[in-house]
Formats: structure tokens, sequence, C-alpha cells
């Protein structure tokens, strides 16, 4: 009779006891999850941003020449880089004012807010081409660039 009890006691805390691994397993990997995903977003964010300094440094220095084949190139070379996707160079309307009347202002509400606000944006985005990370990043013309 003693035998049987323990067997089935035995049973019983062997299952709960798997029940308990099993639970605890599953949330500890869920947890590691969720903060190896944050830790690549906030990776993949800092890699934009230097990326974006980069890229801005080389398309200072080019438009600073003033030569328009010195700009295309940097743009072209902007573009090349692996990762990148879309670069767009927008224009503000002081700036199509003075260099390029006939230009058309951009139609992108979140540039027109960039121009406006002068702070960059970091757009994060799930589609069907993946998890995708926009900037947009005003460059403003300084004494130096005039």
């Amino acid at each position: 009779m003693f035998k049987i009890i323990s067997k089935k006691l035995n049973y019983k805390i062997m299952f709960w006891l798997f029940i308990l691994l099993t639970a605890g397993n599953m949330t500890i990997i869920y947890v590691v999850t969720l903060n190896v995903t944050a830790n690549s977003v906030k990776s993949t964010k800092q890699n934009l941003d230097m990326l974006s300094d980069s890229m801005f440094q080389s398309l200072r220095n080019a438009m600073n020449t003033g030569d328009p084949v010195q700009i295309n190139k940097a743009e072209d070379n902007a573009r090349a880089i692996k990762g990148v996707s879309n670069l767009t160079i927008a224009k503000s309307q002081p700036l199509i004012d003075m260099y390029s009347p006939g230009t058309s202002l951009s139609k992108d509400s979140l540039i027109i807010q960039s121009f406006k606000d002068k702070k960059i944006n970091i757009i994060e985005s799930d589609n069907d081409n993946g998890h995708n990370l926009r900037m947009i990043k005003p460059m403003i013309a300084t004494t130096d660039c005039l």
C-alpha cells in the first residue's frame, strides 16, 4: 500500500517539476529574446547614426566645392553603400529659391516637419521588405558652408 502511494506521489512530483522547469525555461527564453531584440535595434540605430554622420560629412564636403559633378558623385557613392536602400536629398524652400528655381519642394510631411523643427527623425517600420529604419536628418548650412 505504501509503495503504491509513494509511486503515485513520485509521479506527481516529477510531473509538476517537469511543468515548472518547462515554464521557467520558456520564460527565460522569452526574456532573453526580448533583450536581444532590443539590443539589436539599439545597435542598429547607433550604426545608422554613424553611417549618416559619415555620409553627411562627405556630402557637405562635396557641396562646399560647389561643383555639381562632385556633388552627384558623392550622392552616388552614398547611395551605393551596402544597407542604404534609398537616399533622397530634399531641398528646403529657401535653398530652392536661391539655387534651383523651378524645383518643387518635397511633398513628404515628415521631411517638411524636419525642415521646420531641425530635428533628426528615425522611423521604424515593419513591412513586406522586412524591418526598416528611416532617418530624416536636416543639413543646416553654417557660416563655413557659405
